[in-house]
């Protein structure tokens, strides 16, 4: 192939695309009907080596080390989508929901980059004093009584430009919901915590707001995302396990113990 030489170090975005569909030619490729995950429907999890197309690949830069690498290849690329797709602008507030996890860690990290002032949340106190020492704007529990009240009074009344919520989660949703500022975006990657949510029709149109689904990363954010990496973008990484123990790194992430990435490492 082109442009990758043998011994280059590369992060692959594990979503394969057919390339020449209506959606790829479109540019909304994570949108192909015959979307492939490596890993799920093609070889390649928990494997030292797979086969993945070049246009997959992109070179990873110095002084990224793999267990940072692993952390942006995937999450990485769906942050930059979720945020191109909402339009955020330099100096925009924006709202992420469940920022310690990996996704959420890297879409907080991502926000910051871009110019966003980033309002985090987390159930989880010891989880909320991590997100304070990563230099978030402002930390919050969603599911703390008057957190609308706090978004605005942190955003002088107007209420956030962008919100991230890929939980699901009914009570999370309508406090996203409520702290919405007129012309706002809510972006969904997620439903972890449930599927089926309330939205307000009237206040939606009546507000000029909208709601975007991303269902993952796409090959045009793989670029965005690795130049915002060499301009100092790091992920929030918890831990890592080497591949002998894939059963404790579950058992790890299940108990919901991670604050950002957890990696396996092949040694």
């Amino acid at each position: 192939v082109a442009g990758i030489e043998v011994g280059d170090r590369v992060a692959a975005f594990p979503a394969v695309s057919c390339g020449s569909c209506e959606m790829c030619q479109r540019g909304y490729d994570e949108l192909c009907p015959s979307l492939q995950l490596i890993g799920t429907h093609r070889p390649g999890a928990y494997a030292q080596y797979v086969a993945v197309p070049a246009r997959n690949l992109h070179a990873v830069p110095e002084g990224i080390g793999p267990v940072e690498a692993a952390a942006l290849a995937l999450a990485g690329t769906v942050a930059m989508n979720q945020l191109t797709r909402a339009g955020l602008r330099p100096g925009d507030w924006i709202l992420v929901q469940g920022a310690s996890s990996a996704l959420g860690s890297v879409t907080a990290a991502l926000a910051r980059h871009l110019g966003g002032r980033v309002i985090a949340t987390s159930r989880v106190p010891a989880k909320r004093e991590r997100l304070r020492s990563l230099g978030m704007a402002a930390v919050l529990d969603a599911t703390e009584e008057g957190f609308t009240t706090q978004v605005r009074e942190i955003t002088g009344g107007r209420g956030v430009d962008v919100a991230v919520d890929d939980l699901g989660e009914p009570r999370i949703w309508a406090a996203t919901m409520d702290a919405l500022a007129p012309g706002g975006t809510v972006v969904s990657s997620g439903a972890f915590l449930g599927r089926q949510v309330s939205v307000n029709l009237q206040r939606l149109y009546s507000l000029g707001q909208r709601i975007v689904g991303v269902r993952t990363g796409n090959l045009a954010s793989i670029p965005l995302l690795w130049a915002a990496v060499e301009a100092g973008v790091r992920p929030v990484v918890d831990r890592s396990f080497p591949l002998a123990d894939a059963s404790a790194a579950h058992r790890y992430v299940e108990n919901d113990s991670n604050v950002g990435r957890v990696a396996l490492l092949v040694t």
